[in-house]
């Protein structure tokens, strides 16, 4: 009987030490893996980082005014130019969409609102007319008059800059 005990002592201790040699291999394995896998982690966080700062260089507000200005003759708008809703829909003659709700908001009836406020002589001057269409009262419609011609799409073969590259490459341009 204690030959039959010793013996399977003997068969649980060999399975126990295969099972720690096995569970022992495996946890080395995960942990190169780990150690991998934090490794590429890291590498594109690298990558992902590059890539932020050649966006940042990319998007320069002086960059691209240059580039817009080379290749399609745009130049800044004037900030003379730029007026808000409620002086274009003023300077148009047309009504408020919001004085209703805003008559609301400061305690009057919706019905006793005004619907559209006064011109006011300190408006700035309206825009000169768009190069497509002129303005024209409400009552009639726009008046189509000749565009100017656009610049010639401009040729980014000897060009240095590299999103240029990058749109020859793909195949952007012919």
């Amino acid at each position: 009987m204690i030959r039959a005990l010793n013996t399977i002592a003997l068969v649980v201790a060999v399975v126990l030490a295969f099972a720690l040699y096995k569970a022992k291999t495996e946890a080395h394995a995960a942990r190169e893996r780990l150690d991998a896998l934090t490794v590429m982690v890291e590498e594109e966080r690298r990558a992902a980082a590059v890539l932020r700062a050649e966006i940042a260089f990319l998007e320069r507000p002086e960059r691209l005014r240059a580039l817009a200005a080379r290749h399609l003759g745009l130049e800044p708008t004037d900030p003379d130019r730029e007026v808000d809703m409620e002086q274009a829909l003023l300077a148009l003659g047309l009504p408020d969409p919001d004085a209703p709700s805003r008559a609301y908001v400061q305690g009057l009836e919706p019905e006793s609102a005004p619907q559209s406020a006064p011109a006011s002589a300190d408006l700035p001057p309206a825009p000169p007319p768009s190069r497509v269409a002129e303005a024209a009262p409400v009552s009639e419609p726009a008046r189509v008059v000749e565009a100017a011609p656009l610049p010639p799409t401009a040729d980014l073969r000897g060009s240095e800059d590299p999103i240029a590259a990058l749109i020859l490459n793909a195949g952007g341009l012919n």
